[in-house]
């Protein structure tokens, strides 16, 4: 499947932490984890793309960590905040999103798109946390990913983004109030993982001999490639 240049989150191919600003869209890519004593990630402070990517990409975002023992760590992006506070962003035209994906160590995480509805009021979203366990925020909608040792394209149908059953407030994915995409590694993993051309997808993306002007190299991509090791939870 090939994406739009217009709907093209980040192909990563202007080698800085900030997403590309197209049709409203402006952000930048951040790490993040948890306070474990023995924890690692790279990259550890600001996120820069690395020489990676499938065919002719000169860049992906890597991002590789291990002894997260709490609740683990992540990569993440706004689709709308200039700086100063997160925005929501209306996903609503689109079916999904596409990105590729590689692994060495064949990595499984949550590709989650967070909604006003997970996130706080003090991030810019509206939920609350009361303290209990089933009332914690930041449980987004989202679908397990598998990666392989092999560059592959990969979808996440908003129709199929659900949130984690076993924790957190239980929201429904709203494509009118989206905040961003998040790459979730649980505690306990050692993760490696190489991220290239994220982008949305229209219903017409997937009908067969659809093209689109993808951004950076995408490694001969055809319509057969896609959902390739895709899962739900």
């Amino acid at each position: 499947m090939n994406i739009a240049v217009e709907n093209m989150v980040d192909d990563f191919e202007d080698g800085d932490a900030s997403i590309p600003e197209t049709k409203g869209r402006v952000g930048a890519w951040y790490a993040y984890g948890d306070d474990s004593k023995d924890a690692t990630m790279t990259p550890a402070g600001d996120f820069m793309p690395s020489d990676c990517g499938p065919g002719s990409s000169a860049y992906c975002a890597k991002f590789s960590g291990s002894g997260f023992a709490d609740w683990g760590a992540g990569l993440g992006m706004d689709f709308d905040n200039p700086g100063n506070k997160k925005k929501t962003y209306d996903l609503g035209e689109f079916k999904g999103i596409a990105f590729w994906g590689r692994s060495d160590k064949s990595t499984v995480f949550r590709f989650v798109i967070p909604t006003s509805d997970v996130v706080p009021v003090a991030d810019g979203g509206s939920c609350v946390d009361s303290g209990e366990a089933d009332q914690e925020c930041k449980n987004g909608a989202g679908q397990s990913i598998v990666l392989t040792k092999e560059w592959a394209q990969y979808t996440v149908p908003f129709a199929d983004a659900i949130p984690d059953e076993t924790w957190g407030q239980q929201f429904s994915f709203d494509t009118a109030k989206a905040m961003g995409i998040q790459l979730q590694f649980s505690a306990g993993m050692d993760f490696e993982v190489e991220i290239d051309e994220i982008g949305l997808y229209r219903a017409a993306d997937l009908e067969p001999g659809a093209t689109g002007g993808a951004g950076g190299g995408t490694d001969d991509s055809t319509d057969d490639s896609t959902d390739t090791g895709a899962g739900t939870e």
